[in-house]
């Protein structure tokens, strides 16, 4: 029998706010992916993108059938298609006997996405900073926070989400910017709500998606009123990530879950844990 290469790896939410591009966190969501060597490609669970084809394709030139399956919501910004390749990714390297290398995985997804905090976070686990030249470090989440998700019925894709984004942004707004990250991160880390209360409203990529989806303003908005310390889209959108503490817990969920008008749901989770090799191999 063919040995199967089993590997999984974590959702994502990118940028929490004015970390653009270069700030990501892996949920306690996942994708496995299945892959046996075969005479011909087979990606047993559809690919009408031809993604996961292409992940394969990066790693090895040895046909493989292909098989994945997912507990990460598709089209909501919670990191599907990252967790889709880095899986795929993975599981092709096991199969065609490789060393599982994670620094190849995350360069090779960048190839894919064009930006690495997903990838990373899907990959590494937990929160993660990447540099332009894709150094990934990882960021500490101080374990009195409590990581709320407003996830809404409607979606988004990525790339509509892309296009509406302005190609150049004012001085003034990248200073800001740069405050409001050292702000997030340090908030983060220490678990001071007020100083993820200064974070505050991001100017680079969600005023321009929000008007694509107002849910999403509602939702942030609701989540700073009933007490979090800081609300963001959870990368392009439409889901919103919220970090408060446990006297705040019920309030800020009860107050998203409103916003939200009844289409959709709250989900309390907590950091994934990144690439893992799963049990079901056969030789």
């Amino acid at each position: 029998m063919s040995k199967a290469g089993v590997a999984s790896t974590s959702g994502s939410s990118g940028n929490l706010g004015p970390g653009f591009d270069y700030l990501g966190m892996a949920l306690d969501l996942r994708t496995t992916a299945t892959a046996i060597l075969s005479e011909e490609w087979d990606i047993v669970s559809g690919d009408p993108s031809g993604m996961v084809r292409q992940a394969a394709g990066l790693v090895t030139d040895t046909p493989l059938s292909i098989d994945l399956k997912s507990n990460i919501p598709m089209g909501k910004g919670l990191g599907s298609s990252a967790a889709c390749i880095t899986s795929t990714m993975a599981a092709a390297m096991l199969a065609t006997g490789q060393v599982l290398d994670r620094d190849r995985i995350v360069a090779a997804g960048f190839e894919m996405e064009s930006h690495y905090d997903n990838v990373a976070a899907s990959v590494y686990g937990g929160i993660v900073v990447c540099s332009p030249q894709g150094y990934v470090r990882s960021l500490e989440l101080h374990d009195s926070l409590v990581v709320l998700l407003a996830v809404p019925d409607e979606t988004l894709s990525t790339q509509q989400a892309r296009l509406a984004l302005p190609g150049d942004i004012a001085l003034g707004a990248a200073a800001r910017t740069s405050a409001r990250t050292v702000f997030l991160v340090e908030g983060l880390r220490t678990g001071d709500l007020e100083l993820l209360r200064e974070v505050g409203q991001d100017e680079l990529h969600e005023p321009h998606r929000i008007r694509m989806r107002p849910i999403i303003g509602k939702v942030i908005s609701a989540a700073r009123s009933s007490g979090a310390g800081a609300a963001a889209m959870s990368g392009a959108g439409p889901a919103v990530l919220a970090f408060t503490d446990a006297e705040n817990r019920q309030s800020v969920s009860d107050g998203m879950l409103k916003a939200l008008g009844g289409a959709g749901e709250i989900l309390e989770l907590s950091l994934g844990e990144g690439l893992r090799v799963e049990p079901g191999g056969a030789s």
